[in-house]
């Protein structure tokens, strides 16, 4: 999967390992788009990782509001459990990542 939004096949960087920065085409891969490109095997070893609590996505922000209703034994709404989980899936992939 190339991330350049330019991709020509005269570019210098074909082939090489681009960094953001060194290519004006170069776009970051999301979580969201390392989550698309698993293949159906890859991607049904992941939730069930996940399902049998092996894995975690480190989605969570833990902000402030979210410590409060803990605090107080409140239920933390689903709307911003998504939020964050939408946050997350638009964030650039880092090397260390598991699923």
């Amino acid at each position: 999967m190339s991330n350049c939004k330019l991709c020509l096949a005269d570019c210098a960087f074909s082939g090489k390992d681009m960094k953001k920065g060194t290519c004006k085409g170069y776009i970051p891969m999301t979580n969201s788009d390392r989550v698309r490109a698993m293949s159906d095997e890859k991607l049904a070893k992941a939730i069930n990782l996940l399902a049998e609590g092996e894995s975690v996505i480190q989605y969570c922000r833990h902000l402030p509001e979210c410590d409060e209703d803990l605090e107080r034994d409140t239920v933390i709404p689903l709307d911003r459990c998504e939020k964050c989980a939408l946050h997350w899936l638009q964030q650039p992939v880092k090397e260390d990542t598991t699923c």
